[in-house]
C-alpha cells in the first residue's frame, strides 16, 4: 500500500476517527482570578421578598488588582436569603458582572455567595430585609461617593423603618421623561413599562448651583390617595461638601417633607401664621397626634396641641413642629443642618404621617421626651444668610423648596 505524500496531510485526530480512535480531550484552563471584589450594591436595605433596587456588581481581579475579562463567577444566596439571576455569569471587558437580587422572606441580614470557578476567591455581600412593605426607591447621580450614598440610603431608610404599609404600583406603559420645573432631574426618567413602587426619589448634584439645595415634588401623585410619588431632592456641590457627617440627617429632614410632613398639611393644620401672621398659636391638631404628644411628656404644654413653628422666616413656619417645644426632633425648624444626623424621629411624627394616608409602625419610632431645647443655629459663616423660595401648587399645596446660601445685606453707613 503505498501512502506516499497524502499521508503527510493526515492529522493524528483524523487517523483516529477513521480507526474508531478516540483522543483524550484535555480541557482548557479556567482563568482563576486573585481576588473578587464589589463594585456596587452591598449594604441594600429591602422588603422581605422583594427585589433590591440596584444590581449587585462585582469584579474580578487578577494578582496585580488587574480586571480579568472572561472569568466565570457563581452567585449563591446564604440560607433564606432570597434568589438571585443569572446564579453564574462571565465577567465582562472591565472584569465586571452585574445579577438581580431578590431577597428572601426572612427580616434581618441576607447574604449572597459571589465566588470563582476554582473556588480560589470569593466574596460576601450583605443586604438587610426590613419587615415593613413600604419602599422608596433611591436613584442617585453618579457624582456621589459611596460614603455619601450610604449615608443618603441611611436617611431614607428612617422613613421605610417606620411607615410600613405597601401601596400599589404605579405603572409607566409609555415611559415618563420630566419637565417643567422638573426638566432636568434624569433620576426621575422612567423606561416605558417602568413602575413606582412606592416613592422614587432623585438624588441630584446641581454643579451650577454651589450653595444651593432643593426639594420638590415633581407632579404626579397617587390619585386615590394624593401621597406623592415622583420626589426629587438636589444639592449644590459646595453645600454638600458642608453637610460632611450630617448628610444622613439631612436627607431623612428633607425626605419627611417630601413625603407630606409639614408641606401637605393642608387644612389640617390651624391658626396657620401663612393666613394669620407671626406668633398665633400654630397647632397640629389631629387627636391620635395629640395623644403622643402628650405621651411624650407634652401633657404639661399650656398652648394648642401639637404646637407647629409660628416664628421665623417663611419656610421654617407652618412646616416644623415649634422649636420652644420640639426643637431636637427630627422635624423641628431647618436651622440645626449641623446635627440632624442623631435627632430622634418620635411617635409624635409618625403618628402625623398616619393622618396623611400612610400605614405606619409606632413601634419603631425613636426614644423621645419633649422637652425646651438649648438655642441651635446653623452654621452659615458671619456674612452668609440662608434663604429660601417655597413654589406652591394651583391647590395651595407645595410644589418646591429652593434654599440658597447669599450674603447678607450690607449695613448702612
Amino acid at each position: 500500500m503505498r501512502i506516499g505524500s497524502c499521508a503527510a496531510a493526515w492529522t493524528l485526530p483524523a487517523l483516529l476517527a477513521v480507526f474508531g480512535c478516540k483522543e483524550d480531550t484535555i480541557a482548557p484552563e479556567v482563568p482563576e482570578p486573585a481576588a473578587i471584589t464589589i463594585v456596587s450594591g452591598s449594604g441594600q436595605i429591602q422588603g422581605r421578598g422583594r427585589r433590591l433596587h440596584e444590581a449587585v456588581v462585582v469584579r474580578a481581579e487578577g494578582g496585580n488588582a488587574a480586571a480579568m475579562p472572561g472569568v466565570m463567577l457563581t452567585f449563591e444566596p446564604g440560607p433564606n436569603s432570597g434568589e438571585v439571576r443569572p446564579s453564574s455569569i462571565l465577567t465582562d471587558s472591565l472584569g465586571q458582572v452585574a445579577v438581580e437580587w431578590t431577597l428572601g422572606d426572612v427580616v434581618g441580614t441576607q447574604t449572597l455567595v459571589v465566588s470563582s470557578a476554582g473556588g480560589n476567591a470569593r466574596v460576601v455581600v450583605a443586604a438587610t430585609a426590613r419587615p415593613g412593605d413600604f419602599d422608596i426607591q433611591l436613584v442617585v447621580d453618579t457624582g456621589f461617593t459611596a460614603d455619601q450614598v450610604a449615608a443618603i440610603r441611611a436617611g431614607v431608610e428612617r422613613w421605610t423603618a417606620v411607615i410600613v404599609g405597601d401601596l400599589p404600583d404605579h405603572v409607566f406603559p409609555e415611559g415618563r421623561v420630566p419637565f417643567a420645573r422638573c426638566a432636568d432631574y434624569e433620576e426621575l426618567e422612567i423606561a416605558a413599562g417602568g413602575s413606582v413602587d412606592d416613592v422614587r426619589l432623585g438624588m441630584g448634584i446641581e454643579r451650577d448651583n454651589e450653595w444651593v439645595f432643593r426639594s420638590a415634588n415633581c407632579g404626579r401623585r397617587r390619585l386615590e390617595s394624593l401621597l406623592p410619588l415622583l420626589v426629587y431632592i438636589g444639592i449644590g456641590e459646595s453645600f454638600l461638601a458642608s453637610l460632611d457627617a450630617s448628610l444622613e440627617g439631612f436627607t431623612a429632614h428633607a425626605v419627611g417633607h417630601l413625603l407630606g410632613f409639614g408641606y401637605d398639611w393642608g387644612p389640617r393644620l390651624s391658626n396657620r401664621v401663612r393666613d394669620l401672621g407671626e406668633g398665633v398659636d400654630t397647632h397640629f391638631p389631629d387627636p391620635a397626634t395629640v395623644a403622643e404628644f402628650d405621651g411624650a411628656g407634652g401633657a404639661i404644654w399650656s398652648g394648642s396641641k401639637v404646637p407647629v413653628e409660628n416664628q421665623g422666616e417663611a419656610w421654617l413656619v407652618d412646616h416644623h413642629w415649634r422649636s420652644s417645644a420640639m426643637g431636637d426632633e427630627l422635624m423641628g425648624p431647618d436651622y440645626h443642618f449641623g446635627g440632624t444626623a442623631d435627632l430622634p424621629l418620635s411617635a409624635v411624627t409618625v403618628q402625623s404621617m398616619a393622618t396623611l394616608g400612610y400605614e405606619v409602625d409606632l413601634s419603631m419610632a425613636d426614644p423621645y421626651a419633649v422637652r425646651v431645647p438649648d438655642p441651635v443655629a446653623i452654621q452659615v459663616g458671619p456674612v452668609t444668610q440662608l434663604v429660601a423660595v417655597e413654589v406652591f401648587r394651583h391647590d395651595g399645596w407645595i410644589a418646591e423648596v429652593v434654599h440658597k446660601m447669599t450674603p447678607y445685606p450690607e449695613k448702612p453707613r
